[in-house]
């Protein structure tokens, strides 16, 4: 999962087999709120309604995913080469 803040708030699912799916994603940053849509560019919740906390690089969601049902994932941040800051 790649969250891309600065870029109206786009984030892509990898999937094992290499494909990627762009959705939208909004934050509530005082009540610590997630919630994800299936369409980019459409807010909402369908996708995933829930809570965020990070502490260094690791970053916690717990919610509700569609068709899933309650979920928690911790992922840890990958550094990304920047061409321009090497």
């Amino acid at each position: 999962i790649y969250f891309e803040y600065n870029r109206a708030h786009m984030v892509n699912f990898r999937y094992p087999d290499g494909n990627f799916a762009m959705h939208n994603f909004n934050v509530d940053v005082p009540d610590h709120r997630l919630f994800m849509s299936q369409t980019w560019l459409r807010p909402g919740s369908d996708l995933f309604n829930g809570t965020w906390a990070r502490n260094g690089d690791m970053l916690t969601i717990t919610g509700t995913w569609d068709k899933i049902g309650p979920v928690t994932l911790t992922l840890k941040r990958k550094k990304m080469r920047v061409k321009d800051h090497e």
